[in-house]
């Protein structure tokens, strides 16, 4: 192997340096001006990756202490409970999960549409969760009120107070028998649905938001996001070629073209979708309570 050796008191000639040193401003400017673009443009990603979820809840609802003694019409017994491949027990006391949702609800007549726009992660006292250590998904609502707080009459016991859902998957079942149920945390979420079906979560509260004039909201200076910033670089990297159909918590929709819902902002102030550079678009594009997108083939 041929060795680089150094020599004292060796120099440059001028003119090279001069080149080197053109050719790295050059080269900067270039990197910068990249940079700027990929900044620009949500579509170029050189990772693809899913978003990365929050770790800042929009709201938290705390477990009572172990020690809580339950009213019996809200216990349940389950039949059998797979806390593990090795740990099986039968007649478990239990509380369905959805019971420490329901009392902060203002309005229980809207229950189930306010608790579809959110998604659930369950906090133990020393912050062990799903999310974090599992590396699993965090809960929407068709799924967390599937789920039940485990009772024992010893208080002490390893699975007291600990969360069970018993009609997922049995991989997914232990991701999310969490011990030592301390908090429900809430994340105001829309799902977004790829061509392939797929489903991407997105938590509102990661997203760049801006301080948008709504003239929809009687021209208040609103929390906001673009609309096109839920279709990334991992949902498709062509999105000029598809459609958008937006749905409300309500069953409401409206499909957007690319150019439309680039156009498009949703305030999260009144949970709307609201144009502020224009006024062309109808009443019917302005949904409230939005909870997904899901990517179509133009017709």
């Amino acid at each position: 192997m041929r060795k680089l050796i150094l020599r004292e008191n060796r120099t440059f000639p001028m003119r090279k340096i001069t080149r080197f040193v053109l050719f790295l401003v050059v080269a900067t400017a270039l990197m910068l001006v990249a940079c700027s673009e990929k900044d620009d443009n949500p579509f170029i990603q050189e990772d693809d990756r899913p978003p990365t979820l929050s770790n800042t809840p929009d709201d938290s609802i705390l477990f009572p202490p172990r020690d809580h003694q339950f009213a019996e019409n809200l216990i349940v017994v389950l039949p059998e409970v797979n806390f593990s491949a090795t740990n099986t027990q039968n007649d478990v006391k239990a509380v369905p999960l959805d019971f420490f949702f329901l009392p902060q609800i203002e309005n229980q007549i809207n229950f189930e549409s306010d608790a579809q726009m959110y998604t659930y992660r369950i906090v133990a006292s020393d912050g062990w969760n799903p999310w974090k250590d599992r590396q699993a998904k965090d809960l929407y609502w068709d799924e967390y009120k599937t789920g039940y707080l485990v009772l024992n009459d010893d208080i002490q016991d390893r699975n007291h107070f600990r969360s069970y859902f018993h009609e997922m998957s049995q991989e997914s079942v232990y991701s999310y028998n969490v011990q030592n149920t301390h908090e429900l945390q809430l994340y105001r979420t829309i799902k977004v649905v790829k061509l392939d079906g797929e489903e991407v979560m997105f938590h509102l509260n990661i997203l760049d938001h801006q301080e948008i004039e709504n003239p929809q909201n009687e021209n208040s200076m609103d929390k906001s996001f673009k609309l096109q910033d839920l279709i990334t670089g991992y949902i498709t990297k062509t999105p000029e070629q598809f459609e958008y159909e937006a749905i409300s918590v309500d069953d409401r929709s409206f499909t957007f073209t690319w150019p439309q819902l680039q156009t498009a902002y949703y305030s999260r102030d009144i949970d709307r979708i609201f144009f502020p550079f224009t006024e062309e678009f109808t009443g019917q594009m302005r949904l409230r309570d939005l909870v997904r997108v899901e990517v179509r083939n133009r017709q």
